[in-house]
């Protein structure tokens, strides 16, 4: 699902520190929201990686990251790259 400002202003209509956050992000350059989407993307890999790790404590780093891209990727591509 790709993720648009409407969505945001549609959802939280008549919530002031929503409608900051919007100005705030229609003012950043293409660049800086770029940038900004990779380093969010990396903090939720990131946590998805800890909340795999703490429900499966017993798993090895490969394992892990097996399962980290599984939840992913789209579950016919993820067929095609990891099952043997």
């Amino acid at each position: 699902m790709i993720f648009e400002v409407r969505d945001l202003e549609r959802e939280s209509a008549g919530t002031e520190g929503v409608r900051k956050e919007i100005e705030f992000l229609r003012l950043l350059t293409p660049e800086k929201r770029i940038a900004m989407s990779f380093r969010l993307r990396r903090v939720v890999v990131e946590l998805s990686r800890a909340g795999i790790r703490s429900q499966h404590p017993q798993w090895s780093a490969d394992e892990v990251e097996r399962e980290l891209q599984r939840r992913i990727l789209p579950a016919n591509l993820f067929e095609r790259l990891f099952k043997p």
